[in-house]
């Protein structure tokens, strides 16, 4: 009896077996498949061996019928989802579930997608068989699914030296580029990365580049300082904007170059001289844009020229106790609130902090010409602490009656037409004024929503209304690299083994408990 019941688990684990071998042959394992075909084979000859006598009465009983159409609908559930699988395979509809959306790309980028004018090509050249090949193929195919102006190929610089020679590809770096209007303009891209090739399609579809130059030598922050304080990480990402950031120095110019498109002040320590004061000033009279970013208890000598905007910086030191409930400190104010009046604060609702930052103040006076407006605001806990040499003998801050309390701005901006023109357009002149340049160094720049209020900012200057946005941060996610081998072993075990053998044990635990 025990060795008919044995016989008979063995053959539903046969009929498992033969069934499921089509499905490990189609995930490609023919090897495992064939192993599983003349196991259910063995498993079907024990099966006779041991109910040889028991066979007639079997196929003709109730048990038999039931049993068959259990297995009919196996298959037919089995064929079903086949079919399903086929479809989904050849179906470009897709769902991330990631948990940073890593497999998704970036509005930026599906913004310069989207604005492709004229068809792209990108060529990558990789030795066949190369781990990083197919991990660029997954990231180029989410780009071509986006335009059809996108296409890319992968070359084998060992099978197609001559190729690789004619564009410069001599080592393992810059081995991706991007070819635009029928394969004239080449752009380098450095790593095969949604970034680089984001930034190498805007510069490869941006006719004019705006350059925004950023003044130096009174202790500025500059774009080209990669430490802490400088501001190098955001003149990377401005290059997805289509801006270029350079340095100027003012005092060996006679005038601002006239392809700047705006200029920036970020944090001079030191007063700049009267000449330079008044090249600014001239320059923002013929319509010119300035980004001026002001610590505190420094002064940088614009106090005038602010005037004549309508603006005014404090000589005082924001001071917000509520921020530490938000990881920051008094001294680093935290803001939510933005004036929702200016393209740059319109829908943005990511946290900004400001470390030792002054106030800021609009004014509204209207022999001036210029219409100010606040943009940043601090929280109303904050208030405006003046008693500065108390502060730097290292005394508690503790508001007064006299000092200003929240919310007020920390960043304000301002815009003043220019007289009329008979000849054409007269445009007007812009102006934001930061009471802090700390946010957008290095070390900040990266926290919540300080590194888009910079672009969005600059963007305004620019007058490049289109790319004022909330950027995606920055996703994180675990990768696991594997070599094909183990890849298809955990494809197996995972789809194949572990279904299969919960199947088989829940058949034989039904086959026990039926001869029961």
């Amino acid at each position: 009896m025990r060795g008919r019941l044995i016989g008979r688990i063995l053959a539903l684990l046969g009929l498992v077996l033969l069934v499921s071998s089509a499905f490990t042959w189609l995930i490609g394992s023919p090897a495992m498949a064939l192993g599983k075909v003349v196991l259910a084979l063995l498993f079907f000859a024990l099966y006779f061996a041991t109910n040889f006598g028991e066979l007639g009465k079997a196929f003709s009983s109730k048990g038999t019928l039931y049993a068959g159409v259990t297995g009919a609908s196996a298959f037919l559930l089995a064929l079903i989802l086949l079919v399903l699988n086929v479809l989904a395979a050849r179906s470009e509809l897709s769902w991330d579930l990631t948990k940073d959306r890593l497999n998704t790309l970036s509005e930026e980028s599906v913004r310069a997608l989207a604005a492709l004018d004229r068809d792209v090509s990108l060529l990558a050249f990789y030795r066949a068989g190369e781990p990083a090949q197919e991990q660029f193929e997954l990231l180029f195919r989410r780009y071509g699914a986006l335009s059809p102006r996108f296409s890319y190929r992968f070359i084998d610089p060992e099978a197609s030296p001559a190729l690789a020679k004619e564009y410069g590809i001599t080592g393992e770096k810059e081995r991706v580029l991007l070819l635009a209007d029928s394969g004239k303009l080449q752009v380098r891209i450095k790593d095969a990365s949604e970034e680089s090739l984001t930034n190498a399609l805007v510069r490869a579809t941006h006719q004019v580049v705006r350059t925004l130059y950023f003044i130096n030598g009174h202790g500025e922050s500059t774009v080209e300082d990669e430490g802490p304080s400088g501001l190098s990480a955001m003149a990377k990402r401005m290059e997805s904007e289509g801006l270029k950031a350079e340095s100027l120095t003012l005092g060996m110019q006679e005038e601002i170059p006239e392809n700047a498109a705006a200029l920036v002040l970020a944090g001079p320590s030191e007063e700049l001289q009267p000449g330079e004061v008044e090249m600014v000033r001239r320059y923002l009279e013929r319509g010119g844009r300035v980004l001026f970013m002001l610590e505190p208890m420094a002064d940088a000598g614009f106090d005038d020229v602010l005037a004549l905007y309508n603006l005014e910086v404090g000589d005082d030191l924001v001071v917000d106790p509520a921020s530490r409930i938000v990881g920051s400190n008094e001294f680093a104010p935290v803001s939510l609130s933005y004036n929702e009046q200016t393209e740059i604060g319109r829908g943005f609702n990511l946290q900004t902090v400001f470390p030792t930052a002054r106030s800021v103040v609009p004014l509204y006076l209207a022999e001036s010409g210029a219409t100010a407006r606040p943009l940043v605001l601090t929280m109303q806990s904050a208030w405006a602490e003046t008693d500065l040499d108390g502060l730097k003998k290292g005394e508690e801050a503790k508001r007064s009656n006299a000092e200003k309390g929240g919310p007020f701005a920390l960043a304000a901006t301002s815009t003043k037409p220019l007289p009329k023109r008979e000849d054409g357009p007269s445009g007007e002149t812009r102006i934001v004024l930061f009471g802090d340049r700390d946010f957008a160094t290095n070390k900040f720049s990266a926290i919540q929503g300080n590194g888009d209020l910079f672009l969005n900012s600059l963007n305004w200057l620019c007058e490049q209304s289109d790319r004022i946005t909330i950027r995606p941060r920055l996703r994180e996610a675990s990768r696991l690299f594997l070599d094909a081998g183990k890849q298809s072993l955990l494809f197996f075990i995972a789809l194949d083994l572990l279904p299969i053998s919960l199947l088989a044990l829940g058949l034989t635990i039904w086959m026990v408990r039926r001869s029961r």
